[in-house]
C-alpha cells in the first residue's frame, strides 16, 4: 500500500466504527505472525542489549529468542517443497497460502476427514515448519511446545490448536482458521486518531480474560504485541503464538508438575523489544506483571495509534525517565489505571491483568463528586451570601438532591444479597451514573443471583427434560445487567451445549423412525410425534433436520398411494405430512394434488351411494375427471405402446368393467375408446401389409365397432 493510500485511509476506522465496534476493511484469513521465534536472531545467553528501536512505520516486530541452543543436528533433514494441492498426512489438502512468519509458513487447508463426515466448513489453518529451520535442533521443540501449551489453554479468546504432527521431514501444527484482521493492521489503519474507546475496551476485556486464564494455568505468554492478537469478523479476540511462552515457576506445584515432562531441558523464552518489560530485557525473573506491561502497551497503542514510549525498549525508557503522554480519550481515573500498567518499575505495575482492567474501567461512585460539590458550594455561598440568598437556597437544594441520589445508591448497595430482586428493582430509581456504579460494584452478587435462578429452572422438569426455555429466559434477563460478563457467557454456553446434545440425540432417533417409515403412534411415547413434541418442549423454535432419505421415502410413498387409488394410505400420509413434513415444498405441491384427489373421491363415493339408494342424481363429471385422470392416462400409454392385437384385447378387457360403471359420454372414457379403436385399425393395416388378410379383417372389424359405438353415443 502506498503512502497516498494510507493517507486516504488514516481515519477510516474511527469514522466508520460504531460505538463498541472495530470494523475491518475486508475479511481475511488469519496470517502467521512475523514474530515467531527465529534461531538466527539469538544466542546462548540473554540479550542484555536488544536491537535499536524499530521505526513507528515498521510493521514487523521481530521476536528475540533467548537461550536457544546453537547445537547442530547429527544429520540434515531432507527439504520438503510444498505446493497448493498437496495433501499432508493423507488428510489436510493445501488450498491457499496465507503467508510466512519467522520460522514457519501457514496455509489454508481442507480437512478431508471432516469433509467426509459431512462438515459444512472443513477448513483449518496448517502452520508448517519451514525448510530454513528444519535442521535446527530446537525449532521442532518450539513448535511442539506452542501446540502443547495452546491446546492446554482451552479458552474462547485463545486460538484453538487441534493437532501437532511430526512425521518424516515434515513438522506442522493444525489449528482453527480465523477470518478477520490482525490487531497491528487495525492500529495502523486507525492513525492518527486511534480506535474508538468502547471498541478498545471490548478488545482489552477479552484479552484480559484469556491472559488471566493462562496465568491461572501457570503460563505466561511473554511475547504480547499487536501482531499476536487477531480480531475476527465477529469481533472476537484471539491470542496466538505461545511458542515462546514461559512457565510461572511459583505456580508449578499448585498445578501438579509431572515427573516425566516433554518440556525441553533448556528454558527457551522470547520477547519483542518494544513490548517487553525491563525484567524480560535483562533476563531477570518474570511474573504476570510482565504480561501486564505488554497488555498495557497494546491498550495505549489502540487508543492513540502510537507506542507509549515511541517504540523505545523499556530499559532505555526507564534510563531516560520517559513518561507516556496522557490519552485524551480516558478520564483521570482510567488514565491512572493505564499508567499503572505502563509503569517501568516492576513493583509499581498492576499486579495482575484483572487489576489492570479494573483500573482501566472501574466506575467511581459519587461521594468524591459530592464532596467536591460541597466545597464548591461553600465557596460560592461565601461569595454571594451578602448579595443573593436565592442562589444559596438553589445550591443547597442541588446539594440535597445529590445527597438524596447518593442515599438511594447506598440503599441499593446495602441490600442483602438474598434480596437481589429488590435491589435490581430499585435500580430504576437511580440516575444512569449511579446505576452504572451499582452494577459494577454488585457484578458478582448479580451473577450468583441469576446463575442460581438458571440452575433452579433446569432442575424443574419441563415434561421429561430440564426446563431449558426457562433457564435461557433467565440468561436473557441477566444480560440486561451483566454486559460482557465472561462468567455468564460461559455458563450460558454450557447450558446451550447440553441442550443441543440432547436435541441431537432425539433427532437421531427421530430420523431413524422416519427412515423406517414407522409413522404409527405408540403408547410408550417412542414414536415420531412424541419425539417431535419433546424437541419442541426443549427448544420451542427448534426445527429438526430431517434426513434426505426420510423425505424421499415419504414423498415416494405418498405418490404411490395417490396413483394406486389407496384412499386409506393417502389419508394417513396426508396426516403425517401435515405434522412432520409441512416445511417440504414438494410435499406442499403433492398435498394440493392429493387434496383435490381425495375431494373427488369423496364426491364419487357420495354419488355411488345415492345411486344405490335409487336416487336420481347427476354424475359428477369434474370430480371423476380428477379421480380417473391417472387411470385413463395409464390406459392410453398402454394402447400407444401395444404391438399386437392380443395386447389390445387385454387392454380392452381390463378397461371394460370401468367403462360399464361410467357414463358413455364421460370425456376421458370416450377419448380412450377412440384411441383403442384407432389402434385396432392400425394393427389391421399392419396385418394386411403382411398378407394376413383374415386376421386383419377381424381386427379391422373390432376397431370399426368401437369407433361406431363412440359415434353413436355422441349423437
Amino acid at each position: 500500500m502506498t503512502d497516498q493510500d494510507n493517507n486516504e485511509k488514516e481515519n477510516l476506522t474511527s469514522e466508520k466504527a460504531q460505538e463498541g465496534e472495530i470494523q475491518h476493511d475486508q475479511p481475511v484469513a488469519a496470517e502467521p505472525s512475523a514474530s515467531e521465534a527465529s534461531p538466527q536472531s539469538s544466542n546462548d545467553s540473554a540479550l542484555s542489549h536488544p536491537p535499536s528501536p524499530i521505526d513507528e512505520d515498521e510493521d514487523d516486530d521481530k521476536t528475540v529468542v533467548q537461550n536457544i541452543s546453537n547445537r547442530s543436528q547429527t544429520h540434515a533433514s531432507q527439504q520438503v517443497n510444498l505446493n497448493i494441492g498437496d495433501t499432508l498426512s493423507e488428510r489436510y489438502k493445501l488450498v491457499e497460502s496465507l503467508g510466512a512468519g519467522g520460522m514457519s509458513e501457514v496455509y489454508k487447508a481442507k480437512d478431508l476427514f471432516a469433509e467426509d463426515a459431512g462438515d459444512k466448513s472443513p477448513y483449518v489453518a496448517v502452520k508448517v515448519l519451514s525448510n530454513e529451520f528444519a535442521d535446527h535442533p530446537d525449532a521442532v521443540t518450539i513448535m511442539q511446545r506452542e501446540a502443547k501449551k495452546t491446546r492446554e489453554l482451552s479458552h474462547p479468546n485463545i486460538v484453538q490448536v487441534f493437532d501437532f504432527i511430526f512425521e518424516k521431514d515434515l513438522c506442522y501444527i493444525v489449528m482453527e482458521l480465523l477470518e478477520g484482521e490482525s490487531l497491528d493492521k487495525l492500529i495502523k489503519r486507525s492513525r492518527p486518531n486511534g480506535l474508538p474507546k468502547a471498541g478498545v475496551l471490548k478488545v482489552v476485556q477479552q484479552m484480559t480474560s484469556a491472559l488471566s486464564f493462562a496465568h491461572k494455568k501457570g503460563v505466561l505468554h511473554s511475547d504480547l504485541k499487536p501482531s499476536n492478537i487477531f480480531i475476527t469478523n465477529n469481533q472476537d479476540v484471539k491470542i496466538f503464538d505461545f511458542g515462546v511462552a514461559r512457565a510461572l515457576k511459583q505456580q508449578i506445584d499448585e498445578y501438579a508438575v509431572q515427573t516425566h515432562s516433554d518440556e525441553p531441558e533448556f528454558d527457551v523464552g522470547g520477547f519483542t523489544p518494544a513490548y517487553a518489560s525491563p525484567n524480560m530485557l535483562s533476563n531477570q525473573p518474570i511474573d504476570v506483571r510482565d504480561d501486564v506491561y505488554g497488555l498495557a502497551c497494546i491498550t495505549y497503542e489502540m487508543l492513540t495509534s502510537k507506542h507509549p514510549y515511541d517504540r523505545k525498549p523499556a530499559d532505555k525508557a526507564l534510563a531516560k525517565n520517559l513518561q507516556p503522554k496522557k490519552c485524551k480519550k480516558l478520564s483521570v481515573f482510567a488514565w491512572n489505571g493505564l499508567k499503572k500498567g505502563l509503569a517501568l518499575k516492576h513493583n509499581e505495575r498492576a499486579s495482575t491483568v484483572d487489576n489492570f482492567y479494573l483500573g482501566l474501567t472501574k466506575k467511581h461512585s459519587k461521594p468524591i463528586l459530592i464532596a467536591a460539590s460541597i466545597l464548591a458550594l461553600s465557596f460560592v455561598g461565601y461569595k454571594v451570601w451578602s448579595t443573593d440568598q436565592t442562589q444559596i437556597k438553589a445550591l443547597k437544594s442541588e446539594l440535597a438532591a445529590l445527597q438524596n441520589e447518593q442515599s438511594k445508591l447506598d440503599a441499593v448497595l446495602a441490600t442483602d444479597t438474598k434480596q437481589m430482586d429488590t435491589a435490581l428493582n430499585n435500580l430504576s430509581n437511580l440516575t444512569e451514573d449511579h446505576k452504572a456504579s451499582a452494577l459494577n460494584q454488585l457484578r458478582q452478587p448479580i451473577y450468583e443471583y441469576f446463575s442460581n435462578k438458571a440452575a433452579s429452572a433446569l432442575k424443574t422438569k419441563n415434561g421429561k427434560y430440564p426446563n431449558y426455555p426457562a433457564a435461557l429466559a433467565v440468561f436473557t434477563d441477566a444480560e440486561e445487567y451483566l454486559t460482557d460478563s465472561e462468567q455468564l457467557a460461559s455458563y450460558k454456553s454450557q447450558v446451550l451445549s447440553n441442550r443441543n446434545q440432547l436435541l441431537n440425540s432425539l433427532e437421531l432417533k427421530y430420523n431413524s423412525l422416519l427412515e423406517l417409515q414407522d409413522y404409527a403412534e405408540k403408547e410408550n411415547g417412542s414414536d415420531i410425534y412424541s419425539l417431535q413434541a419433546d424437541m419442541k418442549q426443549i427448544a420451542p423454535q427448534y426445527q429438526p433436520n430431517i434426513s434426505q432419505q426420510a423425505q424421499n421415502l415419504f414423498l415416494t410413498s405418498l405418490t404411490e398411494a395417490m396413483n394406486s387409488n389407496n384412499f386409506a394410505q393417502l389419508q394417513m400420509y396426508q396426516k403425517v405430512g401435515d405434522q412432520i413434513f409441512s416445511h417440504n415444498q414438494q410435499f406442499q405441491k403433492l398435498k394440493s394434488e392429493s387434496m383435490q384427489y381425495l375431494s373427488a373421491a369423496d364426491k364419487l363415493g357420495t354419488y355411488q351411494k345415492e345411486v344405490a339408494d335409487n336416487q336420481e342424481v347427476a354424475f359428477p363429471y369434474d370430480a371423476a375427471k380428477i379421480f380417473y385422470n391417472k387411470t385413463f392416462e395409464d390406459f392410453n400409454n398402454q394402447i400407444e405402446t401395444a404391438e399386437t392385437v392380443k395386447a389390445l384385447d387385454s387392454i380392452a378387457e381390463e378397461m371394460q368393467p370401468l367403462a360399464d360403471s361410467l357414463p358413455s359420454d364421460f370425456e376421458l372414457l370416450r377419448d380412450t375408446k377412440t384411441n383403442l379403436g384407432n389402434a385396432y385399425i392400425k394393427q389391421a393395416d399392419s396385418l394386411n401389409s403382411r398378407r394376413r388378410y383374415r386376421q386383419g379383417a377381424r381386427t379391422l372389424k373390432k376397431g370399426r365397432e368401437i369407433l361406431d359405438q363412440v359415434a353413436k353415443e355422441q349423437s
